[in-house]
């Protein structure tokens, strides 16, 4: 019996399975292509994040450290530098270890272009431009003993800006310790968190236009939830209104005794985002891409990747933040 099912799931299996042929060329280059990661515009400094993609036909990789970089900013140059430290990004996909950094905070309207060329590695090109700065959304605190439960309302009447949102808490602690008849201060103790699952709650779906609207991506410095600002539905104001529950946190305390005093502080701290449309498509196509179930089994034609990048992959995309902090 156990045979006959397993014959007839195979059968079903060939006859729904369909082939899609296509053609793969090598033009006989050794060029490895790049994958470049940017988000830049009005946040405290920019990251530029590079890997080599191996081509066709076998040849060492580049080092991207040896990268030639032109960033400018209105057709002006500003001058990158290299870093090897870990680095924790609030729109990358990922950690880096390795990357170039542009210090300085752009404005909203400015036009950046950005070249690279490495040894080995066919030169690439992107542009794109920094988005408006969002309105500091309002933001309310409460609790209603399944959580702390935060509401956020904020303005914007072009149907097209994509926006995107993060919530972390932080929690600050420290004491002050009598040492010979003087009390001296310990260093302040930060630690993140990142809240998870801020697109699960039913009350969030409730305020798009359909659940496929809302959608989150894991960064370097946990999940973000990104959205067109035409799927959120207005008040009779014509503002935006978003509740989350963001679960509970330590909160305040002290202890205090005659030697000792300790002290911990909590706070949320609420990340609210414009994001260029370049930026938008790419989070976009890479939750499509690393969904899609069928097409990593091979049932379904591959999700690409979205990319802006000329000569490579990757993104070049604008980023614009407002930051609110709530102490408990």
């Amino acid at each position: 019996m156990k045979r006959h099912i397993l014959t007839s799931i195979a059968i079903c299996m060939t006859l729904l399975s369909c082939e899609k042929t296509f053609i793969l060329t090598v033009d006989g280059s050794n060029e490895h292509k790049m994958n470049l990661f940017c988000a830049t515009g009005a946040i405290d400094s920019t990251v530029i994040s590079m890997e080599a993609v191996a081509a066709a036909i076998p040849a060492p990789l580049p080092d991207p450290k040896d990268a030639e970089i032109v960033f400018k900013v209105n057709g002006e140059s500003c001058s990158t530098s290299y870093r090897e430290q870990r680095y924790a990004s609030q729109s990358d996909f990922k950690e880096m270890n390795r990357y170039f950094v542009m210090d300085r905070r752009l404005e909203a309207g400015d036009k950046v272009t950005i070249d690279i060329k490495l040894e080995g590695i066919t030169p690439v090109h992107a542009e794109t431009t920094v988005p408006p700065v969002p309105e500091e959304p309002e933001v309310m605190l409460s609790n209603e003993g399944h959580g702390n439960i935060l509401n956020m309302t904020y303005s914007e009447s072009d149907p097209d800006a994509y926006f995107g949102l993060k919530i972390r808490s932080r929690h600050e602690s420290w004491s002050s310790q009598l040492i010979d008849g003087e009390w001296i201060d310990s260093e302040k103790s930060i630690v993140w968190n990142s809240i998870y699952g801020l697109g699960d709650d039913l009350d969030i779906l409730l305020a798009f236009e359909d659940e496929e609207s809302l959608k989150e991506i894991m960064t370097g410095e946990g999940p973000l939830c990104f959205w067109k600002n035409d799927m959120i539905k207005e008040d009779e104001n014509g503002r935006k209104s978003l509740t989350f529950n963001v679960g509970t946190v330590m909160g305040n305390w002290e202890y205090v005794s005659e030697d000792l005093v300790e002290y911990g502080r909590e706070y949320y701290v609420v990340y609210l985002y414009r994001l260029s449309e370049e930026l938008y498509t790419a989070y976009d196509h890479f939750i499509h891409q690393d969904t899609d179930i069928l097409g990593h089994m091979g049932f379904s034609p591959v999700h690409y990747r979205y990319t802006n990048v000329k000569g490579g992959f990757g993104v070049l995309g604008g980023i614009s933040e407002s930051t609110v902090t709530i102490p408990l």
